[in-house]
């Protein structure tokens, strides 16, 4: 995702080099990435290793750096096409017991997997089970408890990305 001058990236650091050619690297919801970085971020590089950190960057270097667990998602892909969302869809997620655990409030899911990318994959196909069953479905088969989500899930949505 781009957002103002560098490329933003959210990730769980993996390793880091101090060497000559600092480096650091990042599993990320879209796969590892490596970033280089001066001097002045490795304290908190090396302090945060196995944490999770947002990473600004340009050309691959990292410009400015934030501990945060979360992030969010702003589309989606169903069977059959993208699905782009009015409000970001925030997200947390965890390392433990060597699972990555991803979680958000507002629908109450929850994907876990040993493999980041999976995790995200499977939160994913949460959401997109949710727009199947929910918004996509006739709206008379749906009971009072359907009716609800379905309007929550809308919100998110918007009814330009739905079938009418």
């Amino acid at each position: 995702m781009i957002n103002g001058s560098g490329a933003e990236c959210f990730g769980r650091m993996t390793s880091i080099s101090v060497e000559k050619q600092r480096k650091i690297m990042l599993q990320s919801p879209n796969g590892k990435k490596t970033f280089g970085y001066d001097v002045k971020f490795e304290d908190i590089l090396a302090e945060n290793l196995r944490g999770f950190v947002k990473i600004v960057s340009e050309k691959n270097r990292i410009k400015d750096i934030s501990i945060t667990n979360e992030f969010s998602i702003e589309s989606f892909w169903t069977k059959d096409l993208p699905i782009k969302l009015l409000k970001p869809l925030s997200l947390k997620v965890f390392y433990e017991e060597g699972r990555y655990i991803v979680e958000e409030d507002v629908f109450n899911i929850y994907a876990a997997n040993q493999d980041f990318q999976k995790a995200c994959l499977d939160f994913e196909n949460h959401i997109c089970h949710l727009y199947e069953e929910f918004v996509r479905e006739d709206i008379k088969k749906l009971g009072s408890g359907g009716v609800s989500l379905r309007k929550l899930l809308q919100s998110y949505i918007g009814v330009n990305n739905v079938d009418l």
